[in-house]
């Protein structure tokens, strides 16, 4: 396989929007037009180097692999048919979430959770400025989005109780 790419497998799906499907696939989070059957919005992760290797022999090229992406919820589309500013949160095998503008395309923020984890899921809270973020430790984040703040972390065990709160 080129470039130890296992075939492009999709890791998470969210519709945003009435014609527009966001998907996390390799380093890849994209927009797709679905009327067009064409990408709207690609935005490609590089590793932000932690001083390890990520994912070892499984993982030659040590890229840094988007496990999810979530679009903030009920703000609109920023494709072409609507003019609203959205933003992207991206978990990373890296141990980081990358939130984006998806207008602008740039980084707003770059969150960095346990050290030497992998960070497997995001999402948005529908009633409060949250952001929750779970990590490859067990634990989860909740990140505090007008200055970017973790505010709480909770250590989740094999049976699905909450052991700690960190």
């Amino acid at each position: 396989m080129e470039n130890g790419l296992d075939g492009g497998q999709c890791y998470s799906c969210q519709m945003v929007g009435v014609n527009h499907l966001l998907t996390a696939s390799d380093n890849l989070s994209v927009i797709w037009d679905l009327e067009k059957q064409v990408p709207a919005h690609t935005w490609k992760f590089d590793k932000i180097d932690s001083g390890h290797r990520i994912g070892g022999e499984r993982n030659p090229d040590d890229i840094a692999y988007v496990f999810d992406s979530k679009a903030e919820p009920d703000q609109g589309c920023c494709c072409q048919d609507q003019s609203t500013a959205r933003l992207l949160a991206t978990a990373l095998s890296d141990g980081t979430v990358r939130v984006v503008d998806m207008l602008s395309k740039g980084v707003v923020a770059t969150l960095k959770g346990p050290e030497r984890s992998h960070l497997t899921a995001v999402d948005w809270s529908a009633h409060r400025p949250i952001l929750a973020v779970c990590s490859g430790d067990g634990s989860i984040g909740l990140w505090e989005r007008r200055m970017w703040r973790n505010t709480k972390c909770i250590v989740v065990s094999a049976i699905s109780s909450v052991n700690t709160v960190c």
